[in-house]
């Protein structure tokens, strides 16, 4: 209470007693993301005035598992490991909690690239197996795919490196993650003749029959 001129009394209340905060929360609710990715979490709190003010830069943030995930003082989370992590925000002694889910980007698509249609014997053919996942990233997994041709037309090795040595039409396959992608190419020979120089060629083993 404060004394104003003419002896009128003015009743004043004190500004902790309107802003005292009964609750918070935390947006989004238990997000789930992939490891790499960070996402804002907001924290809002609630005043006993009924009044609501976004407090995600003076909150304390904290979170249970630091191997999952790290939040930084402005509320951005982003998942270093896989796992699921509680994550907390603090302000006047009053705690929000929510969940978070941290996992690993899922295979989309696999295929292949660069597809030959001719392959000649003197010059063998590197195939190169890709893989698309689901964060958007593409990777070459050539060396960890399985790989598998006609070995009386071509061979083919662990990488995926394919060689020439009978004419004829074929395909390569290359399996990853029980995954499989495909292709079809002809094995063009270059052999030596009586006279000199080179003749190509590509007959398939059903003309040759």
């Amino acid at each position: 209470v404060a004394s104003a001129g003419c002896g009128m009394q003015v009743e004043k209340f004190s500004e902790s007693a309107q802003t005292t905060i009964t609750a918070l929360s935390i947006t989004p609710q238990s997000p789930s993301i992939l490891i790499k990715q960070t996402v804002q979490l907001n924290a809002v709190a609630s005043y006993s005035n009924g009044s609501t003010t976004d407090i995600t830069s003076t909150a304390e943030w904290t979170r249970s598992a630091p191997t999952v995930a790290i939040v930084d003082s402005q509320g951005l989370l982003t998942c270093q490991g896989t796992g699921s992590s509680l994550v907390s925000a603090l302000s006047a002694g009053v705690t929000a909690v929510t969940s978070l889910t941290c996992s690993t980007p899922h295979i989309t698509d696999i295929h292949l690239s660069f597809l030959p249609v001719v392959i000649r014997s003197e010059s063998p053919y590197q195939y190169q197996m890709m893989v698309d996942y689901s964060d958007g990233t593409t990777t070459d997994v050539s060396a960890n795919t399985s790989w598998v041709t006609d070995p009386s037309i071509a061979s083919i090795s662990s990488n995926g490196l394919v060689l020439c040595n009978h004419p004829g039409d074929t395909t390569v396959s290359g399996t990853f993650s029980g995954m499989t992608a495909q292709s079809s190419f002809t094995c063009v020979l270059r052999s030596i003749t009586p006279n000199p120089g080179f003749v190509e060629s590509a007959k398939t083993r059903s003309e040759e029959r």
